[in-house]
């Protein structure tokens, strides 16, 4: 068992209606078969409970959290849910997302509306970042538990883009990567943003990151994994 005795926080691992298995419950159950202690954390908490059963009959252990990933008050309450239950968290993993249902489109034809909406709503920067203040965590060599984007073939990936935007509590670094069909779903990707990593799951066709503040000035977002297919893209952040 490759995580035996891990603690992991999977985010989104519900089940949207439909057959089959989705990202999330893969991910849910995948871990727990490999011994982790799995916090499934889901807006829907039903389905939630619904993969805890199922790690559970294959003598896992797990337990459900209903959260809205928009609100850093749900973000804490599940972050200390862990703690509570098990003292520590070794594996973050954001799998909630959303795609044309909820107004998602191209970064250069989707409104402004419904690109916040959905960076919002994959929440890059309370995740994958670890925002301090709503991740308190010890986190050991997470990101290469979820694995990286090596065997992406750069012919399957159209476009990689990045922009700066600023909110109200200062500036935020957003970039996208869009691969051409969905076949890579739930799969990894690495992202630099001034040399630090953040690894990215794939939803879908797109993979996202939205950062936390930063400073202004230029910034260097980079595709390293997998690597050479597009350029660095530099963004400048105004002054205040």
């Amino acid at each position: 068992m490759r995580l035996k005795d891990k603690v992991a926080i999977v985010v989104g691992a519900g089940q949207s209606p439909g057959e089959g298995v989705g990202n999330g419950r893969a991910t849910a159950l995948t871990f727990a078969r490999e011994g982790a202690k799995v916090l499934c954390v889901d807006y829907n908490l039903g389905s939630a409970e619904e993969t805890v059963d199922m790690i559970k009959k294959n003598q896992g252990t797990a337990a459900a959290f209903k959260a809205d990933v928009t609100k850093e008050s749900d973000i804490k309450g599940f972050v200390a849910d862990a703690h509570k239950r098990w003292g520590r968290i070794d594996i973050l993993h954001n799998n909630v997302g959303v795609s044309i249902s909820g107004g998602d489109a191209e970064l250069l034809e989707i409104t402004e509306e419904n690109f916040d909406a959905t960076f919002n709503l994959f929440d890059g920067g309370y995740i994958y970042n670890a925002n301090t203040g709503a991740v308190d965590m010890t986190v050991t060599k997470w990101a290469s538990l979820v694995g990286g984007g090596g065997g992406i073939p750069c012919e399957d990936l159209r476009s990689f883009q990045a922009r700066c935007k600023v909110t109200s509590r200062g500036h935020n670094l957003q970039a996208q990567l869009t691969l051409t069909d969905t076949s890579h779903a739930g799969e990894s990707v690495t992202v630099t943003v001034d040399g630090a990593p953040f690894v990215l799951t794939i939803n879908g066709s797109k993979a996202q990151l939205s950062t936390p503040e930063t400073t202004a000035g230029p910034h260097t977002i980079e595709l390293v994994d997998p690597a050479g297919c597009f350029p660095p893209r530099v963004v400048n952040c105004p002054a205040d």
